[in-house]
């Protein structure tokens, strides 16, 4: 294959890798938010540490 044949065909590639890496990164960022927007905030109780709570009424 010539070299003005492969270049098109190497850019599309490239396209592809950018835009599946952008969706991925996407993704992970969703998941991220999901995981920082559950976390417990420290001083604050919430359900996450009621758990906590509850064990030290019982004790």
């Amino acid at each position: 294959m010539r070299r003005e044949e492969e270049t098109p065909q190497a850019f599309g590639g490239l396209q592809q890798a950018v835009s599946d890496i952008y969706s991925r990164l996407a993704s992970l960022a969703e998941f991220s938010k999901g995981i920082i927007d559950g976390a417990p905030v420290a001083g604050r109780p919430d359900s996450a540490n009621t758990h906590l709570h509850s064990a030290s009424l019982l004790s």
